[in-house]
């Protein structure tokens, strides 16, 4: 909801209705129309002021801000302790995006005359200005002592919206309800489920998502926390379809996350298409998408692609434990195993995992790097023992070190836990 198209209903000192009407004999004792506004307005200058009100409200109509601003600085000239001047010029600064004079004018307009309505424009424009603490001590003072306020509900949305803002999600939920009950307006169920969903508790926010009906309400930002909430649970295929969504509606703005839905389902192909897509826009943080786009390519085996993206995302991030993985993958592939080491080396310095630990031992293998190589068998062994392949080097080790006894031990294991060929090279290597 854009708080900005409610700000007219605040600003609005005489109910419309009352203006359209057509001055005419009433034969019944109920007063005509100029003896309402005589009541409203309590002076004898009513008919100016009734002229005025009208002006600003078609200046407002119009969305003539400029004017409306330029219209009640004349009549603050006239009388600096014009209240709704102040209040009707500090509508026309929030409109044009002026929020210091907005503040200046209605903190003027508060001062002449208290009121709710002016209050709540003080709201909006101390949101605008992001001053969020403070949006939620003035809200505070409106519920605490104007109850009957007609647009209280407007002004659970904002509180809502504050803390928001703030990542207050559960003070923000709590008003969101509040305003949901009060309108029955959907959209303040859709942001009670975002809360839920930014709070992590992703099946009650996709639930409350799911069960919202207004077509309006199910836009971009609606598909976006449906993709996030689905994401949470890793059902990446529902993820990818909400994010397609909102990429649809968007007109492209989520590229990145189409990307990552795709990636998730391991859909690489369709991953690399939408990386690109989102790279391609030059944000500042597309090295990111660099990455996850060179491990797509890496998993299709495209390793020139894949390094060359590595590459631009090591200038952010050298240090990357997965992104050195990779690249030390893509030498070792290339034999290239003094790079290949290097790499893995970097790895491990952040993330000393069996994946690492099992390369850095083929590296060394193939360098002919016994000792060393079964170090970093061992060393991986010691992260999953049930690992086949780990007891068959570490058995080629021993061997190539000297101690067969021990190496076809290992071999023996490799067989039980499945290493694939055992039974050929125990008859090679032990008989």
């Amino acid at each position: 909801m854009n708080m900005k198209k409610y700000i007219a209903l605040i600003v609005v000192c005489l109910p419309i209705a009352l203006f359209s009407q057509k001055e005419e004999k009433d034969k019944s004792s109920k007063p005509t129309v100029e003896e309402q506004l005589k009541e409203v307005f309590k002076d004898e200058n009513f008919k100016a002021g009734f002229k005025d009100a009208l002006t600003n409200l078609k200046l407002i109509k119009e969305e003539n801000y400029a004017e409306l601003i330029k219209f009640n600085t004349k009549l603050i000239k006239k009388n600096k302790k014009d209240e709704s001047a102040y209040t009707y010029r500090a509508t026309g600064y929030y409109f044009m995006e002026q929020y210091d004079e907005a503040l200046v004018d209605i903190n003027k307009a508060l001062k002449l005359k208290k009121s709710a309505g002016s209050y709540h424009i003080k709201a909006n424009v101390l949101f605008a200005l992001g001053q969020y603490e403070k949006v939620i001590e003035v809200s505070e003072v409106i519920i605490k002592k104007y109850r009957d306020y007609k647009e209280l509900s407007l002004v659970m949305w904002g509180l809502g919206m504050a803390y928001y803002e703030k990542s207050n999600y559960t003070e923000s939920i709590s008003n969101f309800k509040k305003y949901y009950i009060m309108t029955n307006d959907e959209a303040g169920r859709a942001y009670v489920g975002y809360c839920n969903i930014l709070l992590e508790d992703y099946e009650e926010g996709i639930k409350i998502l799911n069960s919202i009906k207004s077509e309006t309400v199910k836009d971009q930002l609606y598909n976006e926390y449906l993709g996030i909430g689905y994401k949470g649970l890793g059902d990446y295929e529902s993820s990818k379809t909400a994010f397609l969504k909102t990429n649809e509606l968007s007109k492209g703005v989520h590229d990145y996350e189409v990307g990552e839905s795709y990636f998730n389902t391991q859909n690489f192909e369709k991953a690399i298409e939408y990386y690109t897509k989102y790279i391609a826009k030059g944000s500042d943080d597309a090295y990111v998408a660099n990455y996850y786009r060179g491990v797509s390519y890496f998993k299709l085996d495209k390793y020139e692609e894949a390094l060359s993206d590595f590459k631009i995302y090591e200038v952010k991030d050298p240090s990357h434990s997965e992104m050195n993985y990779y690249l030390s993958r893509i030498f070792y592939s290339k034999k290239d195993y003094v790079q290949s080491s290097a790499c893995i080396e970097k790895a491990l310095l952040k993330e000393k995992d069996f994946f690492n630990f099992y390369l850095q031992g083929e590296i060394y293998f193939q360098q002919g790097k016994n000792t060393l190589a079964l170090k970093a068998f061992q060393s991986a062994q010691a992260l999953d023992p049930e690992h086949g392949n780990v007891h068959y080097y570490i058995g080629v080790c021993h061997i190539r070190l000297g101690d067969k006894v021990k190496g076809c031990d290992f071999y023996q294991k490799a067989k039980e836990l499945g290493a694939s060929d055992m039974d050929n090279v125990i008859k090679q290597d032990c008989n």
